[in-house]
Parts: C-alpha cells; structure tokens; sequence
C-alpha cells in the first residue's frame, strides 16, 4: 500500500510546484506495480525512499508432524523419544519472485533420559537435540545454519524441605554452533542455581 499525505501547493514557486508534480506521478506508478510497500513522503526536491513493510504471502499450505513417545523402564527411570517435521523449508515472495525461507529446519528430534528415585534427594537428566541444517533470513542477517547435535546434563539436589541446588550444563560436549543468523556462536554453557521455598 503507498500512503501520500496531502500537500498543498498554495504560496509556492512555479518550479518546486512542478516538483511536487513530478513526485506525484513517481507515486502513482509505484502503486500501480509494487505491493507490500510503503513510500514515505521527504523533503521538498528528493525522491520519496521507499521501506519495505510486512508481506502477505496469501494462502499458504504448510504441513508436518510433531510425535513424542515416554517410555517407564523403571519407576525411577524414563525414556522420552521426540521428532518434528515441515514440508516446507520457504515460501514464493510475490514481490521479488524470489523464495523467502521461513528459518526452521526441516526436520528436529531428539530424547531424554531422566532418572527420578523416589527415596533419593537427587534426580539426573540427559537431553539430546539434533536439529537439521535450514536457510536464514531476517531484515540484513542471513545464510545457512549448520546442523547441529546437542547433548544437555541436567541434576537437581534437595538439600532440605526448603533449599534445592540445581547444576545444569548445556552442549556438554561444548559443540561449538550457531542457533539463529546475527547470533553468536554458542559452546559450553554452566549454570548453578539454588532454589528456595518458604
């Protein structure tokens, strides 16, 4: 959509009056041939810089499948399975005729295994997470994301009916990776909290 506010061209010299003109036909030709843009107005002399809105692809047919499985191998010890999938990796830009990616990957899974005594202060968990390598792209960031697999560590103690500590390692293997396009590269992460109750 193109928005023009209304000039007025009282008290102002024949040639910035052809000026105002001139943009006027720039603004009717940019609105009959591009859609999801909007030009500003500037000033007086300038061509209008045009900013590229929010899009609407139309009608789009996205389908997949998120499956998750919990198995009890004891009554202290469990196995979670989980897997996602798109059909989709982009979408058909209208504007540039080129595709836009829709940054998830195409397929992502993983498990974990959790131990749980019920006659113990502590618990331990072990997570998995593969996620499939997808194109990029928001406003001036974009390329490729690698695939990439994560292992979790995750183990709480209770130290007493009020105080629990909590020690959790993430990409325990410190598998060096990029999650999003402008974002860091992400290793080892250590965090070590202690939960209170009152």
């Amino acid at each position: 959509m193109i928005r023009r506010p209304p000039r007025s061209t009282q008290g102002v010299s024949s040639a910035a009056s052809d000026v105002y003109k001139r943009q006027d036909i720039s603004f009717d030709k940019w609105r009959d041939e591009i859609v999801g843009v909007t030009a500003m107005d500037t000033i007086r002399g300038l061509a209008p810089p045009v900013v590229v809105g929010y899009l609407n692809y139309g009608v789009v047919d996205v389908s997949g499948l998120d499956a998750s499985l919990t198995y009890f191998i004891t009554r202290s010890l469990s196995f979670d399975l989980h897997y996602s999938y798109l059909n989709v990796s982009d979408f058909l830009n209208p504007v540039t005729n080129s595709k836009d990616p829709i940054n998830a990957p195409k397929n992502k899974g993983g498990f974990k295994i959790q131990y749980e005594p019920q006659d113990k202060p502590y618990t331990f968990s072990l997570n998995f997470r593969h996620v499939d390598g997808f194109p990029w792209s928001s406003g001036i960031y974009y390329g490729n994301i690698k695939s990439y697999n994560i292992f979790d560590l995750h183990t709480d103690y209770k130290i007493n009916d009020n105080l629990t500590a909590m020690l959790t390692l993430n990409n325990l293997l410190d598998h060096m990776h990029t999650e999003i396009q402008g974002g860091p590269q992400l290793g080892r992460v250590i965090m070590f909290r202690l939960q209170a109750k009152f």
